[in-house]
């Protein structure tokens, strides 16, 4: 309990998670309540103006992940660049349940806020709109609240594997969002090759269980995607355990 409070500490008193926080709002809530003013404003008469819920969630979804992703690197690589990271192994020696600790941390952090930031555009969507053909009851709405926090988690212990394997912030910020953004996009245009394994990528993975559509010739569902998802993100975590108690701090 201790470590934990002491990892909440150090979270809450970094003035660049609440910056980015902040952020995570701006796009996630406020550009969706724009979107949604100027949509109104610009309706056809006679032709009611609707959002979609998953148009609801998009800032949340396409732009608030990478901030989440670059917050959740910077919970570890922070502590080796101001050399802070030998004293919090000196305080608790057990380096993984550090590693373990900061995880939870960070990811309880990151689903709270997805999820009020989530119901905040669902809300503020359907005020400015009520003819959106969704109810904040309704079982896909549902299944949108948990499944856009879950899915900011499992980003989460990806990055953060990442994070301990690389150590440094801009090295796995880069490999992080090139794979996130680019690297899975441009293996479909790859000759032979590239069509094959691209439904093996995790974040192709990820997206269908989001958006419960199954990848083309892959034998599991969107549900078994997100399973393959946990294991990529599991599996990396623990390399990164691995190589954290071997190394010096």
């Amino acid at each position: 309990m201790r470590t934990a409070l002491s990892e909440w500490t150090k979270l809450r008193t970094t003035a660049s998670l609440w910056w980015t926080t902040a952020l995570f709002i701006v796009f996630g809530v406020g550009f969706i309540g724009v979107f949604a003013v100027l949509t109104k404003k610009n309706q056809e008469a006679d032709v009611p103006a609707v959002m979609a819920a998953s148009d609801a969630a998009s800032g949340i979804q396409q732009i608030g992940l990478i901030i989440l992703i670059i917050q959740a690197i910077m919970v570890v690589t922070s502590e080796y660049r101001f050399n802070f990271i030998a004293t919090t192994f000196q305080t608790t020696p057990n380096r993984t349940y550090v590693a373990f600790i900061k995880w939870l941390v960070y990811a309880v952090f990151a689903a709270i806020l997805t999820f009020l930031c989530l119901v905040a555009s669902l809300s503020i969507a359907k005020g400015i709109l009520p003819d959106s053909p969704f109810k904040l009851t309704d079982n896909d709405v549902v299944r949108l609240m948990w499944a856009l926090p879950l899915e900011a988690v499992l980003v989460v212990t990806f990055a953060m594997a990442v994070a301990w394997l690389v150590r440094q912030t801009a090295g796995a910020v880069s490999i992080v969002l090139i794979w996130y953004l680019v690297l899975e996009s441009l293996l479909v245009i790859v000759p032979k090759v590239g069509p094959k394994i691209h439904g093996y990528m995790p974040f192709v993975n990820l997206n269908a269980f989001y958006t419960k559509t199954d990848v083309p010739d892959i034998a599991w569902g969107y549900n078994g995607s997100l399973l393959y998802f946990i294991a990529w993100a599991v599996g990396l975590f623990v390399i990164g355990v691995v190589l954290l108690n071997r190394r010096d701090a």
